[in-house]
């Protein structure tokens, strides 16, 4: 069957053909990567079963040491306890000679003695023995330890070597080919191009995130039937409420009588508290995904999550029926159902305002793809949020918000062959999944399919790459470098396109947006036990906003990660002249640096002509 048409019901060929197909896809290439390679599997597999014994010797052997040092400790005990038990029965027996007749504690005498010279053999016996067979014991297992350790390490060594021209081969947006792929009707980009960008803005009316206090992390953009999608992790800062609290202790007197008559004092304490709540700054990461089409352009609507899939059918069934009764309440007025009270009890989409291309988008094949979805178990049911504003539809579910969709080669490296391929095909299958799910609420509805956009052309932009991507490189360097003066909390770093350095060359400029804590001092007035007014001290902080502007170039080398890594050293001399401290990222085929400050213009001649591109 065509494979666009087998994406009308994108559950059913998720679950039956797809997961299976992405399965058999990713073994192929990691089975091609590893040939390429040319690693020698069985070698490392014998490597490492040479560490893991080690460390398997190593552990049972630092358990038995744990366990004589256990026992040292316990015998230096039994010393201590020898001489000193011992010590104090003579001087108990030497005081009472002064002290007492003789014949009061002579029959005590024999058994003082004795007991003494036990214990003083014990505390000698325990020295012994720790100072002999324990300490050798001890310095042999450490020996023994040590000589392990160096062959654990060569081990390791050695998987590592072994290993390493496979992790070589891994690149940032390997995930993203192995999902155009498994599914050809989803396009995946390189990187979010200003092309992409502006198509969605002036044809699609796209609003770009210009909030200075919300950085992207990284995008991911691409295509179904050519209509763009965007993935995009946010790093984002709001104020909160924040409560600080302050305590004092007083105290006072009172008198009472007792049953005489008589007048004594009584002493109270007690503990006053007092709050503050001032607004203070709080970080969280948040990830949506942006759907642009043509489709029912003036139809607004928003849904949430319904919870349908941990539900039972009878609760399903009392959905419907609630929908009924508020259907009847609002006497028609709102908008006209669509005859399928179970899709309209679990879409809930009751703020939309265009009935007629309500009715377009979800079909009955809409409506059913969308019921399966809502109350499917797995791998995630109904944790989505759906919201369209004009041709803009926005999904935001719970399991992208923990999913690794950066395809960052780090996530795969290992020195063990089998433990690297099940990572791989772990982390490749969870990313096909995530993307997946994350539009299948989009897949869904047939119509979108129908509408196919491929005009990219004739858009210019004023810059050659998008923000996002800027803030993306610029979130890849150590935070320390943008840091502003004083700062004390986390930073938002926002990217603002400067000028054209030269082709494929920008200048951007890093906002970075931190906060400087001022200590503050409130005095609360609080009523205590002792009638009178005393008042308590709070301490809390105001927060200063704190900035520092930073330039950044943007370049497109496209440059493999074996291909940077191979030739960074010679990056950094080239870049040397213009980069401060010589930190470089390359990511996805983008280079980024720190422009110093003293640099006015960079062409990138000399880097291009280090990799034999053509020279404009």
């Amino acid at each position: 069957m065509d494979i666009e048409q087998d994406l009308l019901e994108p559950l059913k060929m998720y679950k039956y053909e797809l997961k299976y197909k992405h399965e058999d896809n990713v073994a192929k290439f990691f089975a091609g990567i590893t040939e390429q390679s040319m690693v020698d599997v069985e070698a490392n597999r014998s490597t490492c079963k040479e560490y893991y014994q080690h460390k398997a010797n190593l552990n049972s052997l630092r358990k038995k040491l744990r366990g004589k040092k256990g026992l040292r400790v316990f015998l230096v005990l039994c010393t201590i306890f020898g001489f000193s038990v011992g010590t104090i029965l003579l001087l108990v027996l030497f005081a009472l000679a002064f002290e007492l007749p003789f014949e009061n504690y002579s029959h005590y005498l024999v058994w003082a003695i004795i007991s003494s010279i036990l214990l003083f053999a014990l505390a000698i016996f325990c020295i012994v023995i720790n100072s002999t067979k324990i300490a050798r014991s001890l310095a042999n297992m450490e020996g023994i330890i040590k000589d392990l350790e160096k062959k654990a390490n060569a081990s390791l060594k050695l998987a590592k070597e072994q290993m390493a021209p496979l992790n070589k081969l891994y690149d940032w947006n390997i995930p993203s080919q192995l999902m155009e792929q498994t599914t050809p009707l989803i396009k995946m980009d390189k990187n979010f191009t200003t092309e992409r960008l502006l198509h969605m803005v002036k044809n699609y009316h796209f609003k770009p995130n210009n909030d200075v206090h919300c950085s992207t992390i990284f995008v991911q953009s691409g295509t179904i039937i050519g209509n763009p999608f965007m993935m995009e992790r946010d790093y984002i800062q709001n104020m909160v409420p924040h409560t600080y609290t302050g305590t004092l202790v007083i105290s006072w007197t009172t008198y009472a009588r007792d049953s005489k008559g008589n007048s004594y004092p009584v002493h109270h304490t007690q503990t006053l508290v007092a709050t503050v709540v001032e607004p203070a700054p709080n970080y969280f990461l948040d990830t949506c995904t942006f759907y642009v089409n043509e489709a029912a352009p003036n139809l607004n609507f928003s849904r949430s999550k319904s919870n349908a899939n941990n539900m039972s059918e009878k609760q399903i069934n009392k959905l419907e029926e609630e929908f009924d009764n508020k259907f009847a309440k609002m006497g028609n007025k709102s908008f006209t159902p669509l005859g399928n009270s179970k899709f309209e009890g679990l879409f809930h989409a009751f703020d939309r305002n265009n009935d007629v291309e309500f009715r377009l988008l979800f079909t009955p094949l809409a409506q059913r793809n969308m019921i399966d979805l809502i109350t499917s178990k797995t791998p995630y049911g109904d944790d989505f949020r759906f919201i369209k504003r004009g041709c803009v539809n926005l999904i935001h579910s719970d399991h992208a918000q923990v999913l690794k969709f950066d395809g960052n080669p780090s996530s795969f490296y290992n020195f063990d062959y089998d433990k690297m391929r099940d990572n791989f095909m772990r982390y490749n299958m969870k990313y096909f999944e995530g993307i997946y799910y994350d539009l299948a609420p989009l897949l869904s509805i047939p119509l979108y399919q129908q509408h196919r956009d491929y005009d990219l052309h004739d858009l210019r932009s004023p810059s050659y790459h998008t923000t996002y991507e800027a803030e993306t490189l610029a979130n890849f360097f150590e935070p320390q470098i943008f840091e502003p003066e004083e700062n004390d909390t986390n930073l938002i770093l926002k990217a603002e396109f400067s000028k054209k350095m030269a082709k494929g060359i920008d200048l951007f400029i890093i906002h970075a947006h931190g906060f400087k804590k001022i200590p503050q001092l409130k005095t609360i007035p609080k009523l205590g036990g002792d009638g009178m007014t005393h008042l308590v001290p709070v301490h809390y902080y105001i927060y200063e906003e704190v900035e520092k502007d930073t330039p950044i170039i943007v370049m497109d080398l496209n440059l493999t990660k074996m291909e940077a890594n191979d030739n960074m050293e010679r990056i950094q001399q080239v870049l040397s002249p213009y980069s401060v401290n010589n930190d470089i990222i390359i990511q996805r085929g983008l280079c980024s640096f720190v422009l110093k400050e003293n640099v006015e213009f960079f062409d990138g001649r000399d880097l291009y002509k280090l990799f034999s591109q053509k020279e404009d």
